[in-house]
């Protein structure tokens, strides 16, 4: 996990409360709840990993301009889709 070789970097795992409510600890790692087709959490990164797959493309434009939203100045939105 990257918190765990980069400790001076504060993780959020951000999903709907169901999901988050049975997240186990993990060092590093603040849980949040919410829904990204409202809002996203500000951060100076927004790393989403297989995620826009399962949405269309006017789904993936709205979660994609949330995470804009989110960004500090000069923050990047890493997609990761395997």
């Amino acid at each position: 996990m990257i918190t765990s070789k980069h400790p001076h970097i504060k993780g959020v795992n951000y999903d709907l409360p169901h999901v988050i409510s049975g997240a186990q600890p993990v060092p590093g790692v603040e849980h949040i709840s919410g829904d990204m087709f409202e809002a996203v959490p500000s951060g100076d990164a927004v790393f989403l990993k297989s995620v826009l797959h399962d949405w269309s493309d006017e789904d993936c434009v709205k979660i994609l301009k949330n995470c804009w939203k989110a960004l500090t100045e000069n923050g990047k939105v890493i997609v990761w889709n395997a």
